[in-house]
């Protein structure tokens, strides 16, 4: 075994329920995190994330791949980004709490 033996395999994930590993490349994680919020990069996300999901799981039927990956196209991202290490679910979870408030005083 080499030096960095211990930083290969794959990334895991849970996504409504089904727990995921994935074969992701640094390219992979270059492409979502120079995504931005238009319409335009939303699809180049989902299209990164059917790569990886296509590369990870070669034997499921495209359509399956797709369905799943549109259906839960932004629970990706907070996960990815923790297993990726750039977040923690308590940042995440922080961050989602302040919007909760800036919406509800916006509201009154």
């Amino acid at each position: 075994m080499g030096r960095f033996a211990r930083f290969l395999g794959d990334t895991e994930i849970e996504i409504d329920g089904e727990k995921l590993k994935l074969k992701a490349t640094v390219k992979d994680m270059q492409k979502i995190m120079d995504l931005g919020e238009s319409k335009e990069k939303l699809i180049e996300l989902g299209n990164t994330i059917i790569d990886i999901m296509k590369r990870s799981y070669p034997d499921e039927p495209i359509e399956e791949i797709e369905a799943f990956v549109s259906k839960n196209l932004l629970k990706f991202i907070p996960e990815l980004a923790i297993a990726w290490k750039w977040t923690t679910r308590e940042n995440i979870n922080d961050a989602i709490e302040e919007a909760k408030k800036s919406i509800s005083q916006i509201k009154r």
